[in-house]
This record gives C-alpha cells, structure tokens and sequence, in this order.
C-alpha cells in the first residue's frame, strides 16, 4: 500500500482584516482627526483674534473719523459715497442720510463733475493718476449753491475684493481769506509808499526849483 501524505496548512486573512492593520488604521484615524480638531481650533482662534482686531480698527477709524474738523468721504469705485463723516455734514450743508448713495459730483461744481467721472475711470483701467493725491486745491459745492475752496487729499483701499477711495477734505475759506486780507494789505503799503515817494519827489522838485 501506497504511504498517505498528509499535509496541514492555514489560510492567513487578509492584510485589511488582520488585527495590526486594524490597529494601525485605528492609531492613524485617531491621529488625524486629533490633528484636525487642533487645527481648526487654531483656526478658529486666528480668525476670532482677527475678527476682534479688525473690529477694533474699525472703531478706532470711525472714532477717529467722526471726531476730525475735516470732512472724511468713503466711495466705491462707481463714484457713489458710503460714507461721510459729521464734519463732512457741517462743510457742505448736507446730511449724512441725504448723501449716501449719491455721487461724489453732487458735492462739485458743474465743470469739474465730467472731468471727475473721466478721471476716476481713466484710473480704474490704467492705475495711473493723473493729478497729485496729496494737499490739491479744489473747489467744492455747498448744498446752498456757493462754491467752497477745498485742499484734499486722496487714498484708496481693497476690501473683499473690491477698491475704494476716500478724500479728506478741509474748508480752506478763512486761510483764503486771510490770504487775500494779507495780499490787500500789502498792496495799500505799496501804494502808500508810492504816495510817499512821489511827495517827497515833488518837495525836491520844488526845493531845487526854487
């Protein structure tokens, strides 16, 4: 009779289902998702801090802003104003409700309303100014229909993507006052002067005349 071979053997399970890579899955999992909660939790802190240091900078702005003697006027890139500030109110006779949403133009005098528009556009496609933005002497346009002289200055920020400008504006109304009140009086000097040689001229005349 034939010798029976008996041969033993066992089938190992799969990789997946084997207690280490189980166990291995389980350390991994566990480490990412621990990983995961500290980083939105560190997320969470940076944007809270940001939050309250934008929040913060905006009061300190809008502080600063509503306690200025110069008119502060915030607009969008299409010309339209978002915001003025009380002293803006008291410069130009409107109130603050009455101008936003309105064009800046309405706060200029006729001829300079297009040239404005143009420019403002002309910027927007080319980046390039064409006029200084520091200490410019324009006139303004109060609600009563006088015109107003104005030095302002100009400035332009991004927020969510979108630009916009704002001027600070001061009523230079007595410093051209009193420009013209110096120029006035230094020509009456001149004058007198004048008057004063002249006589003095004409008494040598008559001295060596006689």
């Amino acid at each position: 009779a034939l010798p029976i071979s008996i041969v033993s053997f066992r089938l190992l399970p799969p990789i997946w289902q084997r207690w280490w890579f189980i166990l291995m899955v389980a350390v991994i999992l566990g480490g990412s998702v621990i990983t995961l909660d500290r980083f939105r939790v560190r997320k969470t802190r940076q944007v809270k801090v940001a939050l309250k240091q934008t929040t913060e900078s905006e009061t300190r702005y809008r502080t600063l802003a509503e306690t200025a003697s110069d008119a502060i006027i915030t607009i969008d890139a299409n010309s339209s104003i978002i915001y003025v500030n009380e002293a803006a109110e008291h410069i130009f006779g409107y109130r603050g409700a009455e101008l936003i949403g309105e064009p800046l133009t309405k706060l200029m005098p006729e001829p300079l309303r297009s040239r404005h528009e143009a420019g403002l556009r002309r910027y927007i496609t080319t980046n390039k100014k064409n006029i200084g933005w520091t200490a410019v002497e324009l006139p303004g346009w109060h609600k009563s229909g006088v015109e107003i002289p104005l030095e302002i200055s100009f400035g332009e920020f991004e927020k969510d993507g979108e630009r916009f400008f704002t001027g600070i504006a001061r009523d230079i109304t007595e410093r051209k006052l009193a420009g013209a009140a110096l120029e006035k009086a230094r020509e009456e000097r001149f004058r007198e002067l004048e008057r004063v040689r002249k006589r003095i001229a004409t008494d040598l005349h008559d001295d060596i005349g006689s």
